[in-house]
């Protein structure tokens, strides 16, 4: 992991794991928020003997506190899994700002603990791509948005 000094902030580079192909979509007048996990890619799973397969966990946060979580089914034996699931959640427009989507992205394995590949963050509250994305879901209600998020390992 290499660190750059930019201005006041630190940026890390992560080492690369994969993306992952989210869509947010907001219906104001139903209060839904629906997020597809469409598809990954290019993962980097370390246990491959047996039985195994990439899934996606996508937790909903309100004010960092977890309030639903939903899940992909198994993709088995893939490096580029197509999931195309979609999740729907209730959310007032005044609860948009406290809303934080967590995406897991784990390697199942048939053979004890689950490897977790990484994660993205989506919300109003977080940086790069997940607040890139959510920006422009805001700003196109009513219509999927769509973008590929790099996967961020989880530090150990």
């Amino acid at each position: 992991m290499k660190k750059e000094r930019i201005t006041n902030e630190v940026r890390v580079d992560h080492e690369y794991v994969g993306d992952v192909l989210l869509s947010l979509n907001y219906f104001p007048t139903t209060q839904r928020l629906t997020v597809v996990v469409l598809k990954a890619r290019k993962l980097k799973v370390q246990s491959i003997s047996g039985l195994w397969g990439p899934l996606v966990k996508v937790f909903f946060l309100v004010n960092k506190r977890r309030v639903g979580r939903k899940r992909t089914a198994m993709q088995k034996k893939t490096y580029n899994p197509v999931y195309n699931e979609a999740f729907a959640f209730k959310v007032s427009q005044d609860a948009l700002p406290k809303i934080t989507f967590r995406i897991l992205v784990v390697n199942k394995t048939s053979h004890g603990q689950d490897e977790v590949i990484g994660h993205v963050t989506l919300g109003q509250h977080v940086t790069g791509s997940g607040f890139s994305h959510w920006s422009h879901m805001l700003a196109a209600l009513r219509k999927p948005v769509a973008m590929w998020h790099p996967i961020v390992p989880l530090q150990e």
